[in-house]
């Protein structure tokens, strides 16, 4: 059964000790706090990591006004895209990633005549894996401690536990185990063979 973002609040409430909420609209502080923040802060989670459940691969289309100096062309950006992790000059199997290009804006700029995307778009709280509403869970009920006053110690230890210790650099904790779920949802990236490689063995 899908989790609704309501539902995710409301256990990040309880978890720092508050009632839940039936929506962003409930006559109260609580309810208004959560849709203020809800939006910016499930984007934010869905961007720090290139998590598998949210890759998409597109082809962009081609602007018709070129870009003023440096390029020949101007590409779309996807109108769902929260972070793009790579370009390509072809939509074949094996295609190497450009790296001759700018991003200006909502456009990307580029040499090559055709160009295809891989990026991660955004997906509402029902379309998020289990593991990842655990996650940005706890994620959110420290984002709600920093507006709703909560016991100060309660939330170190939960900064630990959503984050890792400080040797961590704030990849550790559930934010480590998820990346570890997320990883083996996807194949192993095949070894592909490259002429200097080849060179190596002659």
């Amino acid at each position: 059964m899908a989790v609704t973002k309501y539902e995710i609040c409301s256990r990040a409430l309880n978890t720092i000790g508050f009632g839940s909420i039936n929506s962003f609209t409930d006559d109260n502080q609580r309810a208004l706090i959560c849709g203020d923040i809800w939006d910016t802060f499930s984007r934010y989670l869905l961007s720090i990591y290139p998590w598998y459940f949210i890759q998409k691969k597109a082809q962009l289309g081609q602007l018709v006004t070129p870009p003023v100096n440096e390029y020949q062309y101007a590409y779309q950006l996807p109108g769902d895209l929260l972070r793009l992790n790579a370009l390509y000059a072809s939509g074949s199997a094996g295609s190497i990633p450009i790296q001759d290009y700018n991003l200006f804006g909502n456009r990307a700029l580029t040499n090559e005549s055709a160009v295809w995307a891989d990026y991660q778009e955004y997906v509402i709280a029902e379309g998020w894996p289990y593991w990842f509403v655990y996650f940005a869970t706890k994620a959110l009920a420290l984002e709600l401690a920093e507006h709703i006053p909560t016991d100060e110690t309660k939330m170190n230890k939960l900064q630990v536990r959503v984050w890792g210790s400080p040797q961590d650099n704030g990849r550790g904790g559930l934010y480590g185990q998820t990346m570890s779920l997320d990883s083996k949802q996807r194949p192993a990236d095949p070894i592909r063979d490259f002429e200097l490689i080849s060179t190596r063995f002659v």
